[in-house]
């Protein structure tokens, strides 16, 4: 590595740490450290109960593949064997993985764009360094920051002239111990492995290795998960899939449309026209690794459209194709603007108002991250956590306790948890919209108390009393509701 590559990663990665570090000591002005997400802390209780028992369960005793990303969970579990402060090993790892990733689209771009790089400011690196999406998920305490980590170097290594196919094919396998939808990183692999000037012999033997080193991994991955509750994936890939069956309802042209529309709420939105002229280069100069990154970014989404079109919590599911698709569409911006003459004056204002847009909506966006950032952390804080500690003061401990979000409940009481949302409880799955189902089912398992929501169970709170409500002022503001405690009869 150069001196100026070093230079560039050293500025890089003192970027991404102060922007990181903004975001959560504005943070921590409003509720305190805390993740924007429950889901965290289904992640903190595996790896807690991992490094106290060295068993993968979510309660004492009782196994449970209800863990979407089990290397995520390892890497969690170090944290508490070192006995550091949960949500500051996050953040650790979080920020490292940004400044992973943002190291890696800036050789990403520096590979695909050379005639481009020949400046020492990292332009595209700084775009991705202040990206409010990638912050956000950096310091969201969950595996979206590793899984980009993990594409972002693979894609990197396709682009090199001998691309080490093994190596890639681990990768692509263990990215689905990061995630399962990792697996659809194998279509660009084999389509490159094969669409190149090499001879057949050596096409073969690239798939060989490639496919080797991902099979591997991933047959250990369903192992691992079958011997948790005899199935090779998760439950959470059926549970939601199940819960929001409703939304396939829609047109899948609707559905496609909506979900490519959230990676586009930022920058992503004014890099559009780039990105499309981008396309048409690809196309054009036949140019085997924009297509590659093109059909598997579009792929992503059409699965997602397909199985599960959910654009909650920022559309998070999808926050991963946000860098190959600001790099298309940065590649486009720079070509184009590289067109434009400074001597038509129609020319030179198109391109400083571009050029001026990005900045500016780059900047706003990342301000308005980092508002939507804490305010995401200050609803969990003081609706989740705070119903949570509360259980964890005045209910016993043998209590039976059912709650949709098992997260912060499972984290911070030593109860049973009944999972209404059938992460933990696969058997829930098949009735998980089914009220009537459900309140049998309570009855029948004997359970004591029910955490929620009120207008998520509306039927089952009515016959209920409520003995405690969270009275917080965070999700109202949002149109939400406080969560409440209900004594089940």
């Amino acid at each position: 590595m150069n001196s100026n590559r070093v230079k560039r990663a050293i500025g890089l990665a003192g970027i991404t740490l102060l922007i990181c570090t903004i975001y959560v000591l504005c943070n921590s002005t409003v509720s305190g450290a805390g993740f924007p997400l429950d889901d965290s802390w289904i992640h903190q209780t595996f790896a807690r109960n991992l490094a106290e028992t060295g068993r993968w369960e979510y309660m004492n005793g009782e196994p449970a593949a209800g863990s979407t990303s089990p290397l995520w969970t390892v890497l969690l579990a170090a944290g508490h064997l070192l006995k550091i402060d949960p949500t500051v090993w996050a953040f650790t790892l979080g920020i490292a993985g940004l400044i992973l990733t943002v190291i890696f689209c800036d050789a990403l771009w520096s590979t695909f764009q050379p005639a481009q790089n020949k400046r020492i400011l990292p332009v595209f690196g700084l775009v991705i360094a202040t990206e409010w999406h990638l912050v956000w998920s950096a310091l969201s305490g969950m595996e979206t920051i590793l899984y980009m980590v993990t594409v972002c170097l693979v894609f990197y290594l396709l682009l090199k002239q001998a691309p080490p196919w093994l190596l890639i094919g681990g990768l692509t396998g263990l990215l689905v111990w990061i995630r399962p939808d990792g697996l659809t990183l194998l279509g660009p692999v084999l389509f490159l492995a094969l669409w190149n000037s090499n001879p057949w012999r050596q096409k073969w033997k690239a798939v060989g290795f490639a496919l080797v080193g991902t099979a591997i991994s991933i047959a250990l991955y369903m192992a691992f998960n079958y011997s948790l509750d005899g199935s090779i994936w998760p439950n959470t890939l059926y549970a939601k899939q199940t819960e929001y069956a409703v939304l396939r309802e829609q047109s899948i042209v609707i559905r496609y449309f909506r979900l490519f529309g959230q990676i586009n709420i930022g920058v992503g939105a004014i890099l559009a026209p780039g990105f499309l002229w981008q396309l048409f280069r690809i196309a054009k100069d036949r140019n085997r690794w924009g297509m590659a990154a093109f059909l598997w970014m579009a792929g992503f989404i059409g699965i997602y459209a397909v199985q599960l079109p959910v654009t909650y919590q920022h559309a998070r599911y999808l926050i991963p194709v946000i860098p190959v698709y600001l790099l298309l569409g940065f590649s486009g911006f720079m070509d184009l603007i590289s067109r434009m003459s400074d001597q038509n004056r129609i020319e030179f204002v198109v391109k400083k108002a571009w050029l001026i847009s990005i900045i500016g909506v780059q900047a706003a966006f990342c301000l308005l991250g980092m508002r939507t950032y804490a305010n995401d952390v200050a609803i969990i804080n003081t609706e989740m956590v705070k119903a949570a500690q509360w259980v964890a003061e005045n209910l016993p401990e043998d209590a039976k306790i059912a709650t949709h979000d098992i997260g912060a409940l499972g984290y911070f009481t030593r109860n049973q948890i009944v999972d209404l949302a059938g992460l933990i409880n696969p058997e829930v799955i098949p009735i998980i919209r089914d009220e009537p189902e459900l309140i049998q089912y309570l009855q029948t398992n004997k359970i004591d108390y029910l955490v929620a929501f009120p207008g998520w169970y509306p039927l089952i709170v009515k016959e209920t009393e409520m003995i405690y409500n969270t009275n917080s002022l965070f999700s109202p503001q949002t149109g939400g509701e406080n969560i409440s405690v209900y004594l089940l009869k």
